[in-house]
């Protein structure tokens, strides 16, 4: 037969068992709870720190574009700038440049050729415009055409022509020429601007 005391620690060890399995269960439920209480909150501070994050970056690259923008509008204002500068140093040289060739001896040969490439095709009784100061060559001019007139509005020099039914022009001024030449050189300068 068992003793009491055997039988009281075969008791004391059933109850200690069940209580530690009691306690392990209820730790185990508590870790449980507690993690999924930890992973929640983590969720949810997570959503709340990227919204914060998603406001701020939104505030700070809304400021950086703002800032971004007036910078850029201030470099492409300083490039235009730049470009203007440029481009009149360039035309105003080639002005100089054309106002010396209209008082050379060439000046004359050029404003044949060109009257009589406008005579041939509006017809030989064209009338043939130009500024007053070209007047001196006016009988050689008048000679491949139907006339010539005299205008304030050619500045350069060149010639342009009228056909006798003012139906058709022709212009083949100076200043016509050197506005394609500026054409031409936005094109190819690599000076262009896009605003």
């Amino acid at each position: 037969m068992i003793n009491n005391q055997e039988k009281e620690a075969n008791f004391l060890n059933a109850i200690t068992k069940d209580a530690q399995n009691r306690c392990d269960k209820i730790k185990s439920d508590v870790d449980r709870y507690i993690s999924s209480e930890l992973k929640s909150a983590r969720k949810e501070a997570q959503l709340k720190v990227n919204e914060i994050k998603k406001t701020e970056l939104g505030k700070f690259s809304d400021k950086n574009n703002a800032e971004f923008a007036a910078k850029e509008a201030q470099e492409n204002k300083r490039l235009f700038d730049r470009r203007s500068e440029i481009t009149d140093k360039v035309f105003s040289e080639a002005e100089k440049r054309i106002a010396a060739f209209t008082d050379s001896d060439r000046y004359l040969q050029f404003l044949a050729s060109s009257a009589e490439s406008i005579c041939t095709e509006l017809g030989r009784d064209a009338k043939i415009y130009l500024r007053k100061e070209d007047e001196k060559y006016a009988d050689e001019i008048s000679k491949l055409c139907g006339g010539v007139e005299y205008t304030d509005d050619i500045k350069l020099g060149g010639c342009r022509g009228e056909s006798a039914d003012g139906k058709m022009i022709a212009d083949d001024t100076l200043e016509t020429r050197l506005e394609a030449e500026k054409e031409k050189f936005y094109k190819n300068s690599g000076l262009s601007v896009r605003l």
